[in-house]
């Protein structure tokens, strides 16, 4: 049971990371901000 919570919170963790990676991604192209741009590779760099 332990095995299978752990794996449910790996892709909920996983989910949320893409998702602030792809806010990130979607703001920069709009906006051109480097700050966004840096956020974007890091949580990209961390899935």
């Amino acid at each position: 049971m332990e095995f299978l919570l752990e794996i449910i919170l790996n892709f909920l963790g996983l989910a949320v990371g893409l998702g602030i990676a792809v806010m990130s991604y979607l703001g920069y192209k709009n906006t051109g901000s480097p700050t966004l741009f840096r956020l974007t590779i890091a949580f990209f760099a961390l899935e």
